[in-house]
């Protein structure tokens, strides 16, 4: 019973379209284009750290905030909370080509009728990071942007503080795709980056040099005084540069906005949380590593391109 209340409850939505385009009834054949791009702002929620945009969807349009997760399987949100009831919506049926349930797999909706309580839609289970519980849901076709992919990889070789290497296994940097273990992946969900124990002790070794301790604030394990890097900026040469270097030689360099947090008044923390040991993924790059940073996913050639810092230049992400 409880799983179909929870399918009344909640549904997919799965974008047909990647910008907010007119449909026509009848579109003649055309060739194959690239998905347009399209900008949409990212605000920060401050007491629990997650990035959201806003998203107009459906008619009549409602405008929704989606947590962006570049790891999420599709957008999805309460739509019985939220008043959604789109004219323009079409459910995807079991036994569709975009259903890998036949028909006597549906399950039934006990529920109003409506986007979300429809006896032939297809569904599917979903593993969202907020609560990490499994929701069932109904999946639906409306106009808004397209899906998110599941996983962002990037091939990172060494770390290094200041230009010099960091010790540690870097057997754990290798991605292997069989078993979806080791590697680097962009996981900007959580709020700051989490690494493998021997990983963030080279690192806080390195970094920390003769800076003044202060008592641990969780979930941080290593904090300082202020004045230790300069008490003015955090651009400033007291603080250390981390630098991600990856495939090819590239480095994506993290520069005191974002390997440091302001706790108190007069107490700096490094802006990383030490995930134990043996996390399937050594390094998940959190959102405060990436706040301000240019960053672009070109899923077509399978490229990660990044700015490092806009700070540095006298600009920022909501200067652009």
């Amino acid at each position: 019973m409880a799983r179909l209340f929870i399918l009344n409850v909640f549904f997919v939505l799965v974008a047909t379209t990647t910008s907010l385009t007119k449909h026509n009834p009848k579109p003649k054949p055309r060739p194959k284009q690239n998905p347009h791009a399209f900008v949409l702002p990212v605000f920060k929620d401050t007491k629990t750290g997650i990035y959201y945009a806003n998203v107009t969807v459906g008619k009549p349009s409602l405008v929704v905030n989606l947590a962006v997760d570049v790891r999420g399987s599709a957008l999805w949100f309460r739509c019985d909370k939220l008043g959604y009831n789109s004219t323009t919506y079409t459910p995807i049926l079991c036994g569709s080509n975009c259903c890998k349930q036949t028909k006597d797999q549906c399950l039934t909706c006990l529920g109003t009728y409506g986007p979300s309580c429809r006896n032939d839609t297809c569904h599917a289970y979903l593993q969202t990071q907020m609560t990490y519980n499994t929701v069932l849901a109904s999946l639906v076709k409306d106009d808004t942007r397209e899906r998110g992919e599941d996983n962002y990889y990037i091939d990172v070789k060494s770390i290094q503080v200041n230009g010099k290497k960091l010790s540690f296994n870097h057997d754990l940097l290798t991605f292997n795709k069989t078993s979806h273990w080791g590697g680097t992946k962009i996981s900007n969900i959580i709020p700051y980056t989490l690494l493998e124990t021997s990983i963030y002790k080279a690192l806080a070794k390195a970094f920390v040099g003769k800076a003044q301790k202060r008592k641990a604030i969780y979930p941080f394990t290593d904090c300082f005084s202020y004045k230790s890097f300069g008490g003015k900026s955090l651009l400033e040469k007291e603080v250390p540069v981390i630098s991600l270097v990856l495939g090819g030689g590239a480095k994506w360099d993290i520069y005191g906005p974002n390997s440091l947090v302001k706790v108190k008044k007069t107490v700096l923390c490094l802006a990383f949380v030490d995930a134990g040991d043996g996390p399937r993924i050594p390094i998940e790059i959190g959102g405060y590593q990436m706040e301000d940073n240019l960053v672009e996913f070109d899923l077509d050639a399978s490229k990660f391109s990044f700015s490092s810092s806009l700070l540095r230049h006298n600009t920022s992400c909501s200067g652009l």
